[in-house]
């Protein structure tokens, strides 16, 4: 992985390990900046990152509040001192559009990643012959006309 935000520390941003933990897999940004919510300087829509948009929808509803995040010039003087900020404002100054696509493509990539054991258990239910759905509907009723 690459150590864009803060070079001395050791933990590394990670594409994989985002996809299989489900956004948590920015860990040089998280350690250089630990009280950031989000994990990653990216929006949730412009990087796979289940968990900030857990915590968004659990903040819309009043579950989570008082979130942290550091100002954009705050993260650009962190990393002229200490990243790399030629690669940060490579990243970083792309188009709107460019950041959408790129996106895009990383949440589904991501929803594919994270989803592999249903994939492989589906992929495996078909190669033996057997029928690929997990369950039966009839096994969600429970009771059959006796409430009372």
């Amino acid at each position: 992985g690459s150590r864009i935000y803060d070079k001395q520390l050791r933990p590394t941003e990670n594409k994989l390990v985002v996809y299989m933990s489900m956004g948590e897999g920015s860990h040089n940004y998280h350690h250089a900046f630990p009280w950031d919510y989000t994990t990653s300087y990216h929006k949730w829509y412009e990087s796979y990152n289940l968990a900030t948009l857990f915590i968004l929808i659990s903040s819309l509803v009043g579950l989570a509040y008082d979130m942290k995040r550091p100002k954009k010039d705050t993260i650009l003087q962190y990393v002229e001192k200490k990243g790399d900020i030629l690669e940060v404002n490579l990243i970083h100054k792309k188009h709107i559009i460019i950041r959408l696509i790129i996106g895009l493509f990383d949440w589904i990539m991501g929803c594919i990643v994270t989803s592999w054991p249903i994939w492989s258990i589906l992929v495996i239910k078909i190669a033996l012959g057997q029928e690929w759905w997990f369950f039966d509907c009839n096994d969600f009723i429970f009771i059959k006309y006796n409430w009372f």
